[in-house]
């Protein structure tokens, strides 16, 4: 997960591209994975990841 959360940090990468890039053939798939080991879901890891001006 931890090269799942990296690539979500990447603006030009989509939520559906990340979670093939890390093998899984959903988005359904990886939410249910990686929510419950990162605490929140692709899309609030996305947001909290984000450079703040």
């Amino acid at each position: 997960m931890s090269i799942a959360a990296n690539a979500l940090k990447n603006p030009s990468l989509g939520t559906e591209s990340v979670a093939e890039l890390v093998g899984y053939q959903s988005i359904a798939a990886f939410r249910r994975a990686f929510t419950p080991r990162m605490g929140v879901t692709p899309g609030a890891w996305r947001r909290s990841a984000r450079p703040t001006a």
